[in-house]
């Protein structure tokens, strides 16, 4: 048993020896001053960790994160829970590198994000959800930022608003936005800085543009 100081916090740390299938490891324990768990995991003889590493929420026993480590990386899956049990942030890391689908979820346990990472690079379809399960916005990423179509949907899953985005979240070329019902009621042009002009408008028709900042 050994005692580490943060702050004026003392974190207690037990180590219990585990053998098994020829390998000794010990779990360790951490508890916070008023002697509640708040993570416990395994190390080597390296102190590396391997296997799941659990933390909790403050009482002690219900997991606020889950994580899979091979030789002291993050290697496998990795769970963030809502206080309630229900899994949050649901990702794989491969050596420390984030990898293929993320998830995450609202507390009721409908999909609210759904995401891709190839070699720890957001990229590919970001799809955001209402809590009805509807899909809320699509857009493609590359390299961590939007970078080409998207896509806004009302709730009722009519498109709200339909454009292309640059570098970013920077509207460029053609923006239309639509009502409930699926109908055009606004059209404009942005440029590379994601200044954008209305150009026609459902009660006007054509008109001058005026460049403003779009702000979806």
């Amino acid at each position: 048993m050994g005692i580490q100081i943060r702050g004026c916090f003392p974190i207690i740390l037990v180590l219990i020896t585990i053998i098994g299938c020829g390998d000794e490891l010990e779990k360790v324990q951490v508890f916070n001053a008023d002697g509640v768990l708040e993570q416990e995991f395994k190390i080597d003889v390296d102190s590396f960790k391997q296997g799941i590493q659990r933390s909790y929420f403050s009482n002690g026993r219900d997991i606020f994160e889950q994580a899979e480590y091979l030789d002291d990386r993050l290697h496998g899956t990795r769970i963030l829970y809502y206080s309630s049990g229900q899994a949050e942030v649901v990702e794989n890391y491969l050596q420390d590198i984030l990898m293929d689908t993320l998830y995450i979820y609202f507390e009721s346990g409908v999909l609210k994000m759904k995401s891709y990472y190839d070699k720890g690079v957001h990229s590919g379809v970001n799809t955001l959800y209402f809590e009805s399960g509807n899909i809320k916005e699509e857009v493609i990423m590359a390299d961590n930022m939007e970078q080409g179509p998207f896509v806004e949907y009302h709730e009722n899953g009519e498109v709200k608003w339909r454009g292309q985005y640059f570098n970013g979240d920077n509207e460029i070329g053609e923006l239309i936005q639509y009502d409930e019902e699926g109908v055009v009621i606004k059209k404009m042009n942005c440029d590379s800085l994601g200044i954008c002009a209305t150009v026609w408008t459902i009660e006007k028709g054509d008109i001058a543009p005026t460049y403003v900042r779009q702000s979806n």
